[in-house]
């Protein structure tokens, strides 16, 4: 016992000699120990050859970890992982090296659907039973509460459900004494970008996005900032009251990938964009992304692995102390429902999914079916005997 107390005495310590907590004041992310401005200087990683659990690899992840520094980025996005795994090794050796993580709630065995959405205990327990572990290590600086769940007008129904997500997943994490942030990662469609993010931003900070992420590929003809469609993001997302960040960027035409956007990123839109994560570490099939090439020879980087290590190593991003900024920015309005660019309602949202709810739900069926057959209905009869645990309710 006094061997353990010691260990986690020492772990402490050493969290505490290494860790720049990240949080975000106003619109943007600062490092409380410097004060300074934080960008995410990220990018994404879901090696296939490490699947289905790129943390837990630790032989991978510490090969790895060596190409990330070398491309100097502080952050590494992950999409899915094994949530019945210790990961604390993996963690651990991603913030001795000063990378973060931002993790993605969902796996596809239980995410919210986009044409028939649902939020209920088989998606919301497992999310939480997948954080649990992950909020209380220092390596974690972010969760996703959903990634491209809606990707056009039509998909816009799922809207409320991706909101009460956002709120349980908030206060659950609020409940075990912690503050680790949550947000969305949208795709970037015109049709109704801007409604979406007014809405998962609207009616109470309970119920809204701590940053919102936008999966984007724009600044394709890399020629020029003003021909990019940054300066158009500005437009739309100048004054959003949360921090914004691009939670996936860097398009693969025309080849090669030259990555200027990477500086439209950081030297010409950090009064709005707190960083990226360029999409993606390892190539993977035929998608043409990935900066570095993994077989039984291991890792083989290509020439815009090094274009990007460059960009980075020059990027210039503004500064920004924390006792400078803005506290508190407006909430968004909530959009008006409109068949060309959102339909779902700005009513009530979902409730949040008890134990409690689903047999208090189950009982009010019960007691409607009881209402129009008789108790020696073989259908009430089954049901009743299957539900004999709240059969109190239905007196």
């Amino acid at each position: 016992m006094r061997v353990t107390i010691l260990l986690l005495a020492i772990l402490a310590l050493v969290y505490a000699q290494q860790a720049n907590p990240i949080t975000i004041k106003g619109n943007k992310f600062y490092n409380t120990t410097t004060g300074q401005r934080y960008y995410f200087v990220g990018l994404d990683y879901a090696p296939s050859t490490s699947s289905p659990d790129p943390i837990a690899d630790i032989n991978s992840l510490t090969r790895d970890i060596q190409y990330f520094k070398q491309l100097g980025i502080n952050c590494i996005r992950v999409y899915s992982l094994a949530s019945n795994t210790d990961h604390t090794s993996g963690l651990n050796l991603l913030f001795q090296n000063g990378i973060y993580v931002i993790f993605d709630v969902s796996e596809p065995s239980f995410s919210i659907s986009n044409t028939a959405p649902s939020w209920n205990l088989d998606i919301f327990t497992p999310i939480k039973n997948k954080i649990t572990p992950l909020m209380k290590h220092p390596a974690t600086i972010a969760f996703i509460a959903g990634n491209e769940v809606i990707n056009s007008v039509n998909e816009t129904i799922a809207a409320p459900y991706i909101k009460a997500s956002i709120r349980d997943i908030k206060a659950y994490i609020a409940a075990q004494g912690y503050s680790t942030p949550v947000g969305y990662a949208a795709t970037d469609n015109p049709a109704f970008n801007n409604a979406l993010r007014q809405y998962l931003d609207c009616e109470s900070l309970e119920t809204s996005v701590d940053f919102y992420g936008l999966n984007t590929y724009r600044g394709c003809s890399d020629d020029s900032y003003e021909n990019s469609g940054f300066p158009g993001l500005k437009t739309d997302v100048g004054q959003f009251r949360a921090p914004y960040i691009l939670t996936e960027y860097g398009c693969n035409q025309p080849r090669p990938r030259l990555f200027l956007s990477t500086n439209y990123i950081y030297d010409n839109s950090t009064d709005y964009l707190s960083g990226g994560l360029v999409y993606e570490y390892t190539e993977e099939g035929n998608r043409n992304y990935g900066l570095v090439t993994i077989d039984s020879n291991g890792v083989t980087p290509n020439g815009e692995f090094t274009t990007l290590a460059n960009r980075i190593a020059n990027i210039t991003p503004q500064g920004g102390n924390i006792n400078d900024a803005a506290t508190t920015y407006p909430l968004d309005s909530c959009p008006a429902t409109s068949p060309s660019s959102f339909l779902a309602s700005t009513a009530a949202l979902p409730p949040t999914p008890s134990e409690s709810n689903c047999t208090c739900r189950l009982a009010a069926h019960l007691q409607v079916y009881h209402q129009c057959h008789s108790t020696t209905d073989p259908v009430w009869r089954q049901l009743r005997l299957y539900t004999s645990g709240i059969g109190h309710l239905l007196q």
